[in-house]
């Protein structure tokens, strides 16, 4: 019985038409037709480079390790959500001048979904198993899994 019920998650979690509450309508309804990017940049010492916010909301802004002649490690990842519940993934790595990219196709929506945070349900194509990632926003930015992505038109799809 467990497995079936993973079995008809992941069907309703790979169908736009799943009936959906409220809340995961409205969730979904912001996401479709839109990109989520992020970048992240770590030097060999393990500093990231770019804004951190530290203590009592002051920003200080890190030097790259490239700039410190130390080679940096770097990831790119897009995220675009279609409107008809598709989503197409690019990477691009970057590991000490050694350069790599992939891109991976599915279907997407929205899973458990509360008023603070919903999980994004990612069903590559080819697979049976839905990967959820947990996805916040707090007017301003957008965090998925810890990370902050950027929220834009999506130049992939409607």
């Amino acid at each position: 019985m467990k497995n079936m019920t993973l079995i008809l998650l992941v069907l309703a979690a790979g169908s736009v038409s799943a009936k959906m509450t409220p809340q995961q309508q409205t969730y979904f309804n912001l996401l479709k037709g839109k990109m989520l990017s992020t970048v992240d940049s770590v030097g060999a010492g393990g500093v990231r480079s770019g804004e951190t916010t530290v203590a009592a909301g002051v920003k200080v802004t890190l030097p790259g390790m490239g700039e410190m002649g130390m080679p940096e490690v770097s990831s790119k990842q897009a995220l675009h959500l279609c409107s008809d519940g598709s989503y197409i993934r690019s990477t691009e790595d970057n590991a000490m001048g050694i350069k790599s990219a992939g891109r991976e196709t599915g279907t997407w929506a929205i899973g458990k979904a509360s008023s603070a945070s919903f999980a994004l349900m990612l069903t590559r194509k080819g697979s049976q198993a839905a990967k959820a990632s947990s996805v916040s926003f707090d007017g301003e930015r957008t965090m998925m899994d810890d990370l902050r992505w950027y929220r834009l038109k999506s130049s992939a799809c409607k």
